[in-house]
């Protein structure tokens, strides 16, 4: 662990009250800084926008897209099926979320939020309906039963067997009550032999 500095760290170059003068930053000593603008507080947007109408911007719309896709549901059905799980306040709350940019940012393909999701269900102990969602969604993105068994011999090390022993056998159901189609994700052609 690294230790604290005993005495306050100086602000950068140009930092505000770092100035040639040593002034205090514009918003006082004691009070803190405004909020940036991509900030939301309330549901509401900096320049007073509710999220999902025509001045919001559009994160509502990415976050049906993205639960379209984990629910396997037409987007216009969205809103009705999630809600009806969760109630509409908190849905809404969640179509915000997923529209922002951790299910969009491009570092991250859908099978590494996929592999992060399950990863994170099953280390508070989800099982059920919310795990499995996520499993059929992680064999669409390409994790078939043998990534997904791996994934959770990995995670017994660290997670603990029992909450990875469930996440297990909810694999297990997966595969066993849908098997995935054979030309859904072909596996790739096998190396010639030296024969050939």
């Amino acid at each position: 662990m690294r230790p604290r500095p005993s005495t306050p760290m100086p602000a950068p170059d140009g930092a505000p009250g770092n100035g040639p003068n040593g002034s205090a930053p514009p918003h006082g000593p004691s009070t803190p800084p405004p909020p940036p603008a991509e900030c939301r507080i309330m549901n509401t947007q900096r320049d007073g926008a509710r999220p999902g109408t025509p001045e919001s911007d559009g994160r509502r719309e990415r976050g049906i897209s993205v639960y379209a896709e984990i629910l396997n549901v037409p987007e216009p059905d969205v809103l009705a099926a999630f809600s009806a799980r969760v109630g509409l306040p908190f849905a809404e709350e969640q179509l915000q979320a997923a529209g922002g940019a951790a299910w969009a940012h491009p570092a991250l393909t859908g099978r590494d939020r996929d592999i992060a999701v399950i990863t994170a269900l099953t280390a508070q102990g989800v099982s059920g309906d919310r795990l499995a969602t996520h499993l059929r969604q992680a064999r669409q993105h390409g994790l078939g039963e043998d990534a997904l068994t791996a994934l959770m011999t990995l995670l017994a090390g660290y997670l603990g067997y029992p909450r990875a022993s469930l996440a297990m056998e909810a694999v297990h159901d997966l595969f066993d009550t849908d098997p995935p189609d054979a030309t859904a994700h072909p596996p790739p052609p096998a190396p010639p032999t030296p024969n050939q």
